[in-house]
């Protein structure tokens, strides 16, 4: 498979970590790249990858979800469990770059608007966790106050 993009290696660890007990949608997928890159892409980006790769043979759309085939699965096999983030992903991108593909496959067409709709799915669960963050800091102000008020006493 020529050329490897980026985003390739990252979205087959998303997904084979979104898929583990079934197929995976869309919002799975999407929090899953986000939990293994600590970014989320531009909507295209990810949109052109799911059509690069299903075109290759390595994710297959099932039961209103989508998931690894076979081939993807091989390719995502080897390494070891206390591997690092950028590690998996390098071998994922070496292991692609020497992937053949084997006959001809359908591809998926996920448009770049779909892609946006999962993502706005995660988006309010980004801003409760900002507010919490907000509400501690402020809560731990005051107890520093009261700490250094008790200790002038």
């Amino acid at each position: 498979m020529h050329p490897i993009h980026d985003v390739d290696a990252p979205l087959m660890l998303a997904l084979a970590l979104a898929s583990k007990r079934r197929p995976a949608s869309l919002a799975e997928i999407v929090a899953a790249f986000e939990l293994t890159t600590n970014a989320i892409l531009s909507e295209f980006k990810l949109s052109d990858a799911f059509f690069r790769l299903s075109k290759e043979g390595l994710i297959s759309a099932a039961e209103g979800g989508f998931t690894l085939t076979p081939a993807a699965e091989k390719v995502m096999e080897g390494g070891s469990k206390k591997e690092d983030k950028a590690g998996k992903a390098q071998r994922v991108k070496d292991s692609l770059a020497a992937h053949n593909v084997e006959g001809e496959h359908v591809a998926l067409v996920v448009t770049a608007g779909h892609v946006a709709e999962a993502m706005a799915l995660l988006a309010p669960r980004r801003r409760v966790n900002e507010d919490y963050a907000k509400k501690d800091k402020r809560a731990a102000q005051w107890r520093q106050a009261a700490a250094a008020r008790r200790r002038k006493s």
